[in-house]
């Protein structure tokens, strides 16, 4: 009896010590995985500016849009271009949400701007029906789990 009881309190340990591990994992995975999706985003929207000043010798008009904001600023001479984490303030939630963003040089006539994109927070609206399907067997798959946690 005193084996078992021994086995038990060490595999529960190791369970923990295992879920704690895979729990710290899948939470920086997760997190570097939004993240990196978030930056590509942002990249996209720098090729669509530079293609834009390329072809029109000029600067896209600074526009703030449903889940972005683009804005251009004059800069001394030519920077590296750097990503960052934001709090900004969610006017619908009140209060404060993480945002990601990218500033890069651009250069538009022999003068250089910072030009920088914001992902906002707050652009998915809890008003806002999403995008979801409903399948016919959902409501009754949720009733017998239902019955199974009980």
């Amino acid at each position: 009896m005193k084996l078992q009881a021994q086995y038990n309190r060490i595999s529960v340990v190791s369970s923990i010590i295992v879920l704690l591990i895979a729990a710290i994992g899948y939470y920086f995975l997760l997190h570097y995985v939004l993240t990196e999706q978030l930056d590509e985003t942002l990249r996209v929207e720098q090729v669509e500016i530079q293609d834009y000043i390329q072809v029109k010798h000029s600067l896209p008009p600074a526009t703030t849009y449903k889940d972005q904001k683009i804005q251009f600023e004059k800069a001394e001479k030519d920077f590296p271009q750097r990503f960052s984490t934001l709090k900004l303030y969610d006017t619908a939630d009140k209060e404060n949400e993480l945002s990601r963003q990218l500033i890069f040089p651009v250069e538009v006539n022999g003068q250089y701007y910072a030009a920088s994109v914001t992902k906002i927070p707050g652009s998915h609206r809890r008003d806002e029906r999403p995008h979801t399907v409903d399948y016919p067997w959902s409501d009754h798959f949720i009733k017998r789990s239902a019955v199974f946690c009980k």
